[in-house]
């Protein structure tokens, strides 16, 4: 699958979808799976679709770095970075403030290799990152 949206369904995700399908995008969409089916479906698509579940979202962590271990990107609504600016550069690559944004944002990713592979080069710095500070954490607090 070129992109894929895995998650729940809500009136606001389904306006979004319903704008996706009128500029030409149509992701393939999972739902009710977990485990292995989860990791499994990221890693065979080229990007995952990270839409928010309301205006208050915020970062998706847990996906993000469920991408970052594959070569999937992720890419979609960015929801509230302010507890993760390692992100920031990020944002106008493959994450996106808003939905005008984010659909030309995601079409750019689908139509020019060179933007999905500049993307997938900055996700990987971030997870990297996050990663160290995650590393320095657990050794911090519970090395002696």
């Amino acid at each position: 699958h070129d992109f894929l949206f895995i998650g729940c369904i809500n009136e606001y995700r389904m306006n979004t979808f319903r704008s996706l399908f009128e500029n030409g995008i149509n992701p393939h969409t999972r739902y009710n799976i977990l485990g292995d089916d989860v990791y499994n479906s990221i890693d065979e698509a080229r990007i995952y679709l990270n839409l928010d579940l309301d205006k208050e979202s915020t970062f998706n962590e847990y996906r993000f770095m469920s991408c970052a271990n594959t070569n999937t990107l992720f890419a979609g609504h960015s929801g509230d970075i302010k507890y993760h600016s390692e992100v920031e550069k990020l944002v106008g690559l493959s994450i996106f403030k808003d939905d005008d944004e984010m659909i030309q944002g995601v079409k750019n990713l689908i139509n020019n290799r060179a933007c999905i592979s500049k993307a997938l080069a900055a996700q990987y710095e971030v997870a990297e990152e996050n990663r160290k500070n995650f590393d320095l954490f657990v050794r911090n607090h519970f090395s002696n």
